[in-house]
């Protein structure tokens, strides 16, 4: 997922908001993580990421990229 939002503009209020409604992708569009970006300078955006159950994305074979965060899908267990 791509943010591109001016840097004054970034505040809790807002990213919170955008966060919330990226969390609908999971079911809208059947994904099994989302993915984005925030460089370390980005401190309110780091900030809003990991209140909402972003992670750092470790490096592996498959993922190079650095500064980025991933929240994976809540699997609902059948009972």
């Amino acid at each position: 997922m791509r943010i591109d939002i001016m840097p004054e503009y970034e505040d809790d209020t807002l990213l919170s908001e955008l966060l919330e409604t990226a969390d609908h992708f999971f079911n809208d569009f059947d994904c099994g993580c989302i993915v984005t970006k925030a460089i370390p300078e980005a401190a309110e955006r780091i900030k809003a990421l990991t209140k909402y159950g972003y992670a750092p994305c470790p490096k592996s074979d498959i993922w190079s990229g650095e500064h980025y965060y991933i929240k994976t899908r809540e699997i609902e267990r059948a009972k």
